[in-house]
């Protein structure tokens, strides 16, 4: 454009009419007159663009800032007011014409068809919803202006952002702690972080198996799973035995893990500790307030001392119906350390139909069993939980104990001030399970525990888990990841 114009500024006079000799002062005007006019609008041009990218790139950070809130409020139900708040803190109008929040779900690996207008995101109301939680929020946000100069007239800037919520499914904060997940196991859908390390079974063969297990154990699957830890990430080696036969995993051995989504030594997250204080201080959430001296008082905490081969122990049974949240308070001082709790089932009332605990909240100061009782009996299962907002939460001071067998993981939270011990007996378990962990200590999938306070087989003589767990049974809550997610509409 500038070359055009110094060559047309330049034109001979006698191509624009005029003669040399004759007074060409009225042609110079003309001239200077047609060249300024383009100067102008070429200067428009350039203010007006320049503007229009700044003031685009403004609102992008403004509703990037939204989105962001929007999403970190969508456990607490009210994702629009934190959006508004922080885009109005970053100069944008509320008006319903130009601010607009949607909340809705992210897909984040593809499971579905593109949805409109954008790929990856739908609004929860859009017609084609799927049957999904809702784990995001789009922030959309349209200005009109006139530019800087207002010769290019009336334009529309329009910015939008969407960021979605990833799970965490297991958190391990102790730095000297660890994560194990053993062989044939199939995890989806959340993201696993340790303060120090975590362990996968490798793949491996003995001449024998275990319980009736194969003689090959693959590697654990991960679907949508990505790892972060504190320290470092291993593959660990499956034991033969003398007699050739599967006895374990080597957890004290491996090497680094070439695992794609594995990241290590990342920063470490900060949790309040699950410890006596805290647990205390959620006292005055309950709605039931139990002691040791409650016992038998009720058909909720209908024993104590009942268990075969240890001094006490005691029961909880909290299958009964709800109509709303439940929160319950188990305060076992002064012998919470020495004697767990087990939420269970009243052995009289055992049937052969599948159980449900949900709805419920349960907060104790003691170790805690998840256990069917007696452990494989009956034959139906007892079900923790139920996908939604009806989940089994779980808040102990101490360690907790899942007994695999003859129950079924549906939908729990867990907060522990401990040990986090997913074990089974016999032969090998499978079963599809949904549950979420945040363990003080260390988190063990595979096998059980030598500590003796436990009444469990030891490690060597469990069979193996070859089931799955899905960490997406409920809406996303707490401690999560915030990440922005691809605005692409479809053509």
């Amino acid at each position: 454009m500038a070359d055009f114009l110094i060559r047309f500024c330049h034109i001979r006079p006698m191509m624009l009419g005029f003669r040399p000799g004759r007074n060409q002062h009225g042609g110079v005007a003309i001239v200077v007159a047609l060249c300024m006019g383009l100067l102008l609008t070429l200067l428009s041009l350039v203010l007006d663009s320049g503007y229009l990218y700044s003031e685009k790139s403004r609102l992008e950070n403004a509703v990037d800032a939204s989105a962001l809130a929007g999403v970190y409020d969508l456990d607490s139900g009210t994702p629009s007011v934190a959006a508004g708040y922080v885009a109005a803190a970053n100069g944008l109008s509320q008006e319903a014409t130009c601010f607009q929040v949607a909340t809705g779900y992210y897909d984040t690996d593809n499971q579905y068809a593109d949805f409109v207008p954008y790929k990856d995101f739908i609004a929860v109301d859009d017609p084609g919803y799927p049957d999904e939680f809702v784990n995001a929020v789009r922030v959309t946000y349209n200005q009109d202006t006139d530019g800087l100069t207002g010769l290019q007239g009336n334009r529309q800037v329009k910015a939008v952002s969407v960021a979605y919520l990833k799970r965490y499914g297991l958190i391990s904060l102790d730095e000297a702690g660890e994560i194990q997940i053993g062989p044939d196991s199939a995890w989806q859908n959340g993201a696993v972080y340790a303060a120090g390390d975590i362990k996968l079974s490798n793949n491996g063969a003995c001449s024998g198996g275990w319980f009736g297990g194969g003689a090959s154990y693959q590697a654990p699957d991960f679907d949508d799973v990505t790892f972060y830890a504190g320290g470092r990430i291993f593959d660990c080696p499956i034991i033969c035995g003398a007699s050739g036969e599967a006895t374990g995993v080597d957890w004290s051995t491996g090497s680094l893990s070439n695992h794609p989504n594995a990241m290590s030594e990342t920063a470490r997250i900060s949790l309040r500790p699950c410890d006596k204080d805290y647990v205390d201080s959620l006292k005055s959430t309950a709605d039931t307030v139990y002691t040791p001296n409650s016992a038998g008082q009720d058909a909720v905490f209908y024993g104590a001392g009942l268990s075969v081969g240890r001094e006490r122990q005691y029961f909880f049974d909290l299958t009964r119906a709800r109509t709303g949240r439940e929160v319950i308070f188990f305060d076992a001082e002064p012998d919470k350390d020495a004697y767990p709790v087990c939420v269970a089932i009243i052995p009289a009332a055992a049937t052969d139909s599948d159980t449900v605990i949900a709805n419920v909240t349960f907060i104790t100061n003691a170790n805690v069993y998840i256990a069917n009782n007696p452990v494989n009996s009956p034959q139906g299962r007892l079900h923790y939980g139920t996908p939604g907002d009806a989940q089994f939460i779980l808040i102990t001071a101490g360690s907790v104990n899942v007994l695999v067998n003859s129950v079924k993981i549906s939908a729990m939270v867990v907060r522990c001030g401990g040990d986090f011990h997913f074990a089974w007996r016999t032969a090998a378990v499978t079963g599809d399970h949904g549950f979420r962990v945040i363990a003080d200590k260390s988190i063990y999938t595979f096998g059980g525990t030598e500590d003796p306070d436990w009444d469990i087989t030891p490690l060597s003589t469990l069979g193996r888990f070859s089931g799955s767990v899905d960490f997406a049974f409920g809406p996303p809550c707490p401690p999560t990841i915030a990440r922005f997610g691809v605005v692409s509409e479809v053509q």
